[in-house]
């Protein structure tokens, strides 16, 4: 395992260390996943974007969103709908 301090920028920013994003051959168009658990933040590289900077998402991740976002039901029904054309 390898680990590092960092500290957070004032507007709760952090860098990953140089060292672990090329382990992980990760870049600036690397997307993250996050989630807290107990007492620690987990972050783990999800996708690369395109070039043109839009990515697909997973019936998972709009899920996801939806929960998130805490959009009423009868959008979450027609999004639903959409999602099951695919």
């Amino acid at each position: 395992m390898t680990t590092a301090i960092i500290k957070q920028a004032a507007r709760g920013q952090i860098t990953v260390p140089a060292k672990f994003r090329k382990a992980l051959k990760v870049n600036t168009q690397t997307v993250y996943q996050a989630d807290l658990r107990d007492s620690s933040i987990l972050l783990t590289p999800i996708a690369k974007q395109a070039e043109s900077g839009l990515r697909d998402y997973s019936r998972r991740d709009i899920e996801r969103f939806l929960v998130e976002d805490k959009i009423d039901e009868k959008t979450a029904r027609r999004a639903r709908a959409l999602l099951a054309r695919f």
